[in-house]
């Protein structure tokens, strides 16, 4: 959780939230969770590449994407649903590839789609781990 430097006594949030305790105990979050959507996925050397996503990405359709490829031929893509309806996206291939979904329902969940039909739920992040021939 963040800590606004309050020391839990005049928090944002009031002094009895929980993110502003300090008493030793680590609390994860979803945003720790996201985060792992990134970390651990996208490894040292990988280089961002190019991702075209249709429609157009922005804030008002609420899909957004990056990807990233390593020099054995690894791709990630990561895809943020920032609208409350599940969306599909077609990753321009046909295979079957790992999806982590980090969801209200899930942390990482870690399931097998098709890459050219990836289902993200409302308000979800997926990571799609693929090694290109």
């Amino acid at each position: 959780y963040l800590d606004d430097g309050s020391r839990g006594v005049t928090g944002n949030m009031g002094a009895q939230t929980r993110s502003l305790m300090h008493d030793g105990e680590i609390r994860e979050s979803k945003v720790l969770w996201t985060l792992g959507n990134y970390a651990r996925f996208i490894r040292p050397g990988m280089v961002r590449i190019q991702c075209d996503v249709e429609p157009a990405q922005s804030v008002e359709n609420g899909l957004l994407g990056s990807a990233y490829k390593g020099a054995e031929g690894a791709l990630v893509v990561v895809l943020v649903n920032l609208s409350s309806d599940e969306r599909s996206c077609d990753l321009g291939f046909a295979r079957e590839v790992n999806v982590y979904t980090t969801s209200s329902e899930g942390n990482l969940a870690k399931s097998r789609q098709n890459s050219s039909s990836i289902k993200i739920p409302p308000r979800a992040v997926a990571t799609v781990r693929s090694v290109m021939p």
